[in-house]
Parts: C-alpha cells; sequence; structure tokens
C-alpha cells in the first residue's frame, strides 16, 4: 500500500474529530526533501487558517510518528488548504 494511502486511511477520522475533512495527501520530493503534505478543508466551509493547519498537525503529529509511514525516511509534515476552487 502507498504511504498516501496508508497515511489517509490512519488520519482521516482524527482529522474529521477535530471539525475538518482531510481531502487529500501527497508525498513528494521537494528540492532535495521528501514532504508529505495533508490537504484539508473545515467542516464547517469556513476558510482554513493558519491556525486550523496547526489544530490538524498537532492532532495527527503523534499517530504519524507511531505509525512511521516512511519507515524511518525523515520528511517534512505540511498541512494546507485545498483552496479556494474546491
Amino acid at each position: 500500500m502507498e504511504i498516501t494511502e496508508i497515511v489517509k486511511r490512519a488520519c482521516g477520522e482524527v482529522v474529521r474529530k477535530t471539525g475538518y475533512d482531510l481531502v487529500d495527501v501527497t508525498y513528494a520530493k521537494e528540492f532535495g526533501v521528501w514532504e508529505l503534505t495533508l490537504l484539508i478543508k473545515r467542516l464547517d466551509g469556513a476558510p482554513v487558517t493558519h491556525a486550523d493547519c496547526e489544530t490538524v498537525t498537532h492532532a495527527v503529529d503523534d499517530l504519524l510518528e507511531e505509525l512511521d509511514p516512511t519507515k524511518g525516511e525523515a520528511y517534512n509534515l505540511s498541512v494546507s488548504s485545498v483552496g479556494v476552487e474546491l
């Protein structure tokens, strides 16, 4: 199973419980560093703020540490908004 699918399955419910929807997960190398990016939107439809991204980051951080989806490979975790088009 791909890293993105593992993360989606593991984090989806945690993200939802904090008031957001996990729309997509990407895992790609950017500028020589692996980036694990969670794209979220608010369940209430309001715009996603920096504080929202911090909330989700804190909600999934320990879970991802325990899950170790990258099998020890170092990565940066990023939580971002899907944008206005979705």
